[in-house]
């Protein structure tokens, strides 16, 4: 098993643990060792966004959807670009801004996410709150 994979899992393992802190360590060098790994990215983003720090979970997303596209990895995300966007989504809803979060999860849906009837669900919510 080569670094990256393993600090991947241990970043898992603590996400798991619910140590979100340990957890962006793990997927920190995760991301530095193997830096075309699109799970690698996306987890880092959760679990900032675990933590609440949405700003640094944004800025971790905007930097994963910048990668070149012709060697990005991805393991265990469908549609990976989707889950980035469903992401981004219960970000803004969670700090309140539906409007974003609508048009978020709406990107979602158009990438082809797995998770349409629960976003339809949350965006039919939100969008009686503005």
């Amino acid at each position: 098993m080569n670094e990256s994979t393993e600090a991947f899992k241990q970043g898992i393992f603590s996400l798991e643990k619910k140590s979100y802190a340990d957890a962006s360590a793990y997927f920190e060098k995760a991301v530095d060792l193997n830096p075309q790994n699109l799970d690698h990215h996306y987890y880092l983003a959760f679990s900032y966004a675990r933590q609440g720090k949405f700003p640094v979970a944004m800025r971790m997303i905007r930097r994963a959807l910048t990668l070149s596209k012709e060697n990005l990895k991805t393991y265990n995300l469908q549609e990976p670009y989707a889950a980035f966007f469903v992401l981004i989504g219960a970000i803004h809803e969670e700090q309140g801004v539906f409007p974003k979060a609508v048009r978020a999860y709406e990107k979602a849906m158009k990438l082809g996410t797995p998770k349409k009837d629960i976003l339809q669900k949350r965006i039919d919510h939100m969008k009686g709150k503005y």
